[in-house]
């Protein structure tokens, strides 16, 4: 078992290539919104809720197939900007790079707002301590809290060790630009390779402080 503390929020967002294509030398699609295939890449963070939305999905419109990819943010934006997949789920907005690439390709793609994750910080449910600080959270980041102690005297847990899914996911995106306000993370910290092996990780060992998305708990 784990404590989970949750700080924050950030959105979940839908971002689409459109279909529409004036240009013979691009790509064209006959998919309809309940027939076809398609292949989209997720933000792995967001496995559990968008793998229940297409098992629903599926079950209801038998000529549609997604495939979709479990990533990382930053392997899902590749995927796009390759063509590699024509839909992502991720927690942030195309950047002006981004955008500029698509112009020079003459595609719009469209960024929908779908719905608001929070970030999850989970300990061991034999540590004495499950409440933080925003303040404190950031000390974490940024390396000036190394040890249990440092939170409360009779915590005897040792060594801080945070564990984040993956070094580019969202959730380690988000707590090092607006947790730790854009400096980089320090400390005694790594990552695995996604959430679930970070909550098998805390579960275990009870020094951990693991991250990950709220909607994968």
């Amino acid at each position: 078992m784990s404590k989970i503390i949750y700080l924050s929020v950030c959105s979940l967002l839908l971002l689409l290539l459109c279909a529409c294509n004036p240009y013979p030398n691009q790509k064209q699609y006959d998919d309809t919104t309940t027939s076809g295939n398609i292949k989209i890449a997720c933000d792995q963070t967001f496995y559990n809720i968008i793998d229940g939305e297409l098992d629903t999905f599926h079950a209801l419109y038998k000529y549609a197939h997604i495939e979709p990819t479990y990533c990382s943010e930053n392997e899902a934006f590749k995927s796009l900007l390759i063509d590699s997949s024509r839909i992502i789920i991720v927690s942030r907005m195309l950047n002006n790079e981004e955008l500029e690439k698509f112009k020079s390709e003459k595609i719009t793609p469209k960024q929908l707002h779908v719905a608001t994750d929070a970030v999850a910080f989970i300990v061991n449910e034999n540590n004495v301590d499950s409440v933080f600080t925003p303040t404190q959270l950031q000390q974490i980041l940024s390396g000036e809290i190394l040890d249990w102690n440092q939170i409360s005297k009779q915590n005897k847990s040792g060594q801080m060790l945070l564990v984040f899914d993956d070094v580019y996911s969202s959730t380690a995106r988000y707590a090092k630009e607006i947790i730790n306000r854009g400096k980089e993370i320090k400390g005694n910290v790594f990552a695995v390779n996604k959430s679930e092996e970070v909550i098998a990780y805390v579960k275990s060992h009870p020094n951990a402080m693991g991250v990950v998305g709220q909607l994968y708990k």
